[in-house]
């Protein structure tokens, strides 16, 4: 019955039409001729911009070369379809439970035949199928006007950007209050120095705010993440946990677990087999099983992450960038920033500095990144157990005069960074942002 309703106000409504024909497939109808005229209506929709009268379609219909049988079911359809008045706010609402419905019916269906096959690599693919079903919604969303939106736009000015501040207080400061939410922050340093250091540490510094964090690796196993973190956590060297007693080492991981709210889930994948799909699935079965939604992802790392919607066929640029630009849609559709890595290239591997086009295999990373901190290691900075920090994006701060670069200390045999007291000439001081902003007033 719905269907017949439907089709008889895409012949009459033309409010009505503009804002459900967007989102109607041809195959959430279940009869052919029904999918035939709706498919007769939407072509004379865009062409036009007009709607279609029934003498229209059967023209079009008689046009098109179609079977004698597909043919009389159109046309039994078309019959059938008695226009009538109808409140178009009710017809709306009607039409997007239908494509909610009817989605979610034909991916389940889809879904169970490829199951059916018993062939473990279309599981993502049926889930993948039953997600898009799920995310069916009319957008009735028109945007802001620009005129009429200013003190709205003014609240939001004062308000500044939805910010998730870490433990480290040199983070802060550069940041001024901490990573803006959603973003992509990566980390780049050559191999070996500290991607992964700094990534642990970006877990265990949320997870004693309290934060849950969800820690994808590629590149180490999931023990050696969580050693990582024990170490971290622990204020323990390796030694010194391998000569702890079982209970012991229980007793004092269950004390923090007493101490600090969050929660740290380490998942472990083969490197370069998994992509933004895998990671979406995966969140959203924790999200069904546990009860468990992130507020912070880390993976480790993005050079090792494959591209979903990219051939693997595309040139490093291309891919690559499109990993980024994938990686920070995830932190979007989940409101929470994303830390990765990248590695630098042969120049920036033997470099005692770099910069962002050391990035390597695609620059279009750093079109994507919301934030890219370079980490430089040297020998006279390893004797002190420090590393510099070069800030090389910061999308929402001007990086290259507010503290470009910094340095931060480093306790590898903990897996610890930490804040040291080093002033830096570069940073602007309270009397000048003060006078500047008496001068805006």
């Amino acid at each position: 019955m719905i269907e017949k309703t439907i089709l008889s106000s895409l012949l009459q409504e033309l409010q009505y039409a503009r804002k459900v024909i967007p989102y109607i497939d041809r195959e959430y109808f279940r009869e052919t001729g029904d999918q035939i005229v709706f498919s007769l209506i939407k072509e004379h929709f865009v062409k036009y911009n007009s709607l279609p009268t029934k003498e229209v379609i059967y023209i079009e219909l008689d046009n098109k070369n179609i079977k004698e049988i597909f043919y009389n079911q159109a046309t039994e359809t078309l019959d059938s379809l008695n226009p009538q008045p109808a409140d178009v706010n009710w017809l709306v609402d009607a039409t997007e439970k239908f494509c909610q419905t009817r989605a979610y019916f034909n991916a389940i269906s889809k879904a169970a035949e490829l199951l059916e096959e018993d062939d473990v690599t279309l599981y993502h693919k049926s889930l993948d199928m039953v997600s898009k079903a799920l995310a069916v919604s009319f957008d009735s969303d028109l945007g802001s006007d620009y005129f009429e939106s200013a003190e709205e736009r003014y609240d939001k000015y004062k308000e500044g950007y939805e910010k998730l501040a870490t433990t480290f207080e040199i983070f802060n400061k550069v940041t001024k209050g901490g990573f803006v939410n959603p973003s992509l922050v990566v980390f780049m340093a050559p191999t070996g120095v500290g991607k992964s250091l700094f990534l642990c540490n970006i877990a265990a510094s949320y997870l004693q705010l309290g934060k849950n964090v969800l820690y994808f690796t590629m590149e180490m196993s999931q023990t050696q993440v969580e050693q990582r973190i024990d170490l971290n956590m622990l204020d323990l060297r390796e030694d010194q946990i391998k000569i702890l007693e079982k209970q012991q080492f229980v007793h004092r991981v269950v004390n923090l677990k007493k101490k600090f709210a969050g929660k740290l889930k380490v998942k472990e994948y083969p490197s370069g087999s998994v992509n933004s799909n895998h990671f979406r699935y995966f969140i959203e079965e924790l999200k069904l099983k546990e009860g468990f939604v992130p507020d912070v992802i880390v993976i480790d790392y993005l050079n090792i992450c494959a591209a979903a919607n990219t051939s693997k066929n595309a040139g490093l640029y291309e891919y690559m960038g499109q990993i980024a630009l994938e990686l920070r849609g995830l932190g979007q559709e989940f409101r929470c920033p994303v830390f990765t890595a990248t590695q630098t290239n042969r120049t920036g591997t033997k470099a005692e500095d770099f910069d962002a086009t050391d990035i390597a295999d695609s620059w279009g990373v750093t079109h994507h990144a919301d934030y890219i901190y370079g980490i430089i290691e040297t020998e006279d900075l390893a004797k002190m157990q420090q590393m510099k920090v070069k800030r090389l994006k910061d999308r929402y701060q001007d990086y290259r005069s507010w503290y470009p670069s910094f340095v931060i200390g480093v306790d590898k045999s903990k897996q610890r960074i930490y804040d040291i007291n080093i002033e830096d000439d570069n940073q602007m001081n309270t009397h000048e942002i003060d006078q500047e902003l008496k001068e805006l007033m």
